[in-house]
């Protein structure tokens, strides 16, 4: 068992597929290869034409649009101070606009038609040769990137993780095992203190979810997202945020304190942090104290002319994230972006996401009053705003 937890939480042991995940990997494959062509001939087509639309009924479709705003609209454009700021190169404006989108994690729905029947024959007859000699690979000899023994050890720590927890540790990168019941009891004393915890009696997620998507519906009459961003944005089956500790035992060997950690994978708000964090990061370098990398700092002191009195320090801030009040994190926000309709949206769309941050642990529903938890998205790019500004 040793060995097997030796080689680390990334070793990945060698999985043989079933014939069903064959068989789904193929038919995912060619709906790839089916979406390639659908889209491939769209773009061949003229998407719009003199008949269907002429350039008065574009002008129209356009006014309509800005009627919306025409009490609150801000020249976007403008050179004046109120509606851009400028850093670094780097343009800003606060006023009405429609946002970049990233890469969200977000599963299409969309089937394409099968209209090439090179794929269709394609599929068939793969299809029809993986079944017919599938018999023929169970029997073959299995690869496997473990011995017979450490195969065993690793299906014996499979059976007994419903009574064992097994973890790293914070630093140094040192596995722990827990009793199921140790591992508990050290998570129910984080969670016991009333002061930072709050427990829900019934799952939040149902009516987090509505809230966050009558947010993004607003971005969306504002001009700021279009409805497929907000599809794109807005997770309807979402998971719930899972709470774990990460042992410190550079503190305390016996008993180790834990560092609670809140993953927030396919929860209700991931997309939308990632879409925050997106922005934000845009305009960190408008920090005087902003640098990219160590690198970065070398070529800070790379003309620098070291004298006698100067001293290299290191400064550890304790509880970095939970000492960060999360109005005082917003109000750096607004003060770097600059006041204006976008950055209010912002700001708005943030808040929510910090003080909605539900976790499930042991099928009991908590949430962290008053600031948020490590782990999620946008932790980290909210402390470089707020010891930027303040």
């Amino acid at each position: 068992m040793k060995i097997v937890l030796c080689k680390g939480t990334k070793f990945l042991p060698t999985h043989i597929p079933s014939l069903a995940e064959i068989m789904s990997e193929i038919k995912e494959f060619c709906r790839k290869l089916h979406l390639k062509v659908f889209f491939s001939n769209m773009d061949k087509k003229t998407i719009f034409s003199a008949d269907e639309m002429n350039d008065d009924s574009l002008l129209e479709s356009s006014l309509m649009d800005l009627s919306i705003h025409e009490n609150e609209m801000i020249d976007i454009y403008s050179d004046s101070q109120e509606s851009s700021n400028f850093s670094l190169g780097f343009e800003y404006h606060t006023g009405y606009g429609k946002f970049d989108i990233p890469k969200v994690p977000y599963i299409s729905e969309f089937i394409p038609p099968k209209t090439n029947n090179s794929i269709i024959i394609f599929e068939r007859t793969l299809s029809k040769q993986i079944s017919k000699e599938f018999g023929l690979f169970k029997k073959h000899p299995r690869e496997y990137n473990l011995p017979k023994e450490e195969r065993q050890a690793l299906c014996d720590i499979r059976k007994s993780s419903n009574n064992y927890v097994f973890t790293e540790s914070d630093k140094g990168g040192n596995w722990l095992i827990f009793s199921r019941e140790k591992y508990n009891s050290i998570v129910s004393d984080l969670l016991s203190d009333r002061n930072t915890y709050m427990h829900f009696l019934t799952n939040p997620r149902a009516e987090f979810n509505t809230a966050i998507y009558d947010l993004l519906e607003k971005g969306e009459r504002l001009g700021f997202f279009t409805s497929g961003d907000v599809k794109m944005l807005f997770i309807k089956n979402p998971k719930d945020a899972r709470f774990f500790i990460i042992p410190k035992i550079h503190k305390d060997l016996r008993n180790p304190p834990g560092h609670p950690i809140v993953s927030g994978r396919d929860a209700f708000s991931q997309n939308v942090g990632i879409f925050l964090d997106y922005v934000l990061k845009c305009h960190l370098q408008r920090i005087s104290s902003h640098v990219k990398n160590t690198r970065d700092v070398c070529e800070c002191f790379k003309g620098m002319i070291w004298q006698d009195d100067f001293y290299w320090a290191s400064v550890d801030v304790k509880s970095l994230y939970a000492c960060i009040n999360i109005k005082w994190g917003l109000e750096a926000i607004s003060k770097l972006l600059g006041e204006g309709p976008r950055t209010s949206f912002i700001v708005c769309l943030l808040e929510f996401c910090l003080t909605h941050n539900y976790f499930e642990f042991e099928k009991k529903y908590f949430f962290a009053k008053g600031w948020y938890c490590d782990g999620c998205l946008l932790c980290s790019i909210l402390c470089y705003y707020f010891y930027g500004i303040f």
